[in-house]
């Protein structure tokens, strides 16, 4: 849900869970699966992290076997 979604990037402190770029008015954070849904990951708050596009695009649909900063 969006307050889910607020929840999540609260507690990355508005950052990429990747690189730690801040959430900004030219940096927008996506929604990205630890364990893409692609590779059958759930489409759940514990499985996702804000990142930035770049970081997000970079990933594609490898799964993250290490936690991301937070």
């Amino acid at each position: 849900t969006a307050k889910e979604w607020q929840a999540i990037k609260t507690l990355f402190h508005h950052s990429c869970a990747y690189c730690g770029i801040l959430e900004s008015h030219s940096v927008k954070l996506t929604r990205d699966h630890l364990i893409p849904v692609a590779k059958l990951g759930p489409h759940t708050k514990d499985n996702i992290v804000p990142a930035c596009q770049i970081c997000n695009s970079r990933k594609g649909a490898t799964i993250i076997t290490h936690g991301p900063q937070s």
